[in-house]
């Protein structure tokens, strides 16, 4: 009944094995089925774009990781092999690749949120912190305006500029002196101790405006009028 055109086809293979071994339909039927699962599972692996997770879908992981400041798994994902079978993924993930709306990179996102682990991770691995976001902030500028002091020691020990200068003149101490937070305070106190904008004779120096014209939080004028005092240079109630 399996005409002479058709058995070449996959399906009628099986069914002419099964009835040469004596097999019930039932058994043919499972049997086929199982055939197509398989057939199936290698067409979704081998065809491109078809992943189980493809690059885009990694990407999505190491965010949400950084997120988290998952460290562990975060490493995990940037070190997979090509034939790890749990992701599925045809080459290794660029560390510095940028998420398509924000242009971040996974280690400005981890610097935004103040993911230390995962910004200790990522700089470890090579990540470029050179990168800036779709407005051409760096990380450092990143770590300035949300006021993450560890994240700003952290790329200062890396060897980070602490005075990189953006295209609108202000420095990361500036967008430390913006903040509201003690937190704000603390990144300003970090990166004055690491010569932001200072002058040999430890006067404010630079060219660039001093960080107490734009001060908004009482904690982080302290810090700056102490820090200046210390140094004989110049204090905000000098420069006010």
């Amino acid at each position: 009944w399996v005409k002479k055109s058709n058995r070449s086809c996959p399906r009628c293979i099986i069914t002419m094995v099964l009835l040469k071994r004596g097999h019930s339909l039932a058994v043919q039927n499972a049997a086929i089925t199982l055939s197509y699962c398989v057939l199936l599972l290698v067409v979704l692996v081998l065809s491109p774009g078809c992943h189980v997770a493809g690059e885009e879908g990694v990407q999505g992981l190491v965010m949400k990781s950084v997120m988290e400041d998952d460290a562990v798994e975060l490493k995990r994902l940037l070190t997979t092999s090509a034939d790890d079978e749990a992701l599925l993924v045809s080459h290794k993930y660029d560390i510095n690749a940028k998420d398509e709306a924000s242009g971040q990179t996974a280690l400005m996102r981890a610097t935004l949120v103040g993911s230390t682990n995962c910004v200790e991770i990522l700089l470890q691995l090579g990540a470029d912190v050179t990168i800036s976001e779709k407005d051409g902030y760096t990380p450092m500028h990143g770590a300035g305006f949300q006021g993450r002091a560890k994240v700003a020691k952290l790329l200062i020990d890396h060897g980070v500029n602490v005075n990189d200068l953006h295209t609108d003149g202000k420095m990361p101490i500036h967008r430390a002196c913006w903040g509201k937070e003690k937190r704000h305070a603390l990144t300003a106190g970090v990166l004055l101790e690491h010569g932001a904008c200072l002058a040999e004779d430890g006067s404010w120096g630079g060219g660039c405006d001093h960080p107490s014209s734009m001060t908004q939080y009482h904690h982080t004028y302290d810090i700056l009028d102490e820090y200046f005092q210390k140094r004989g240079g110049s204090t905000p109630v000098d420069e006010l």
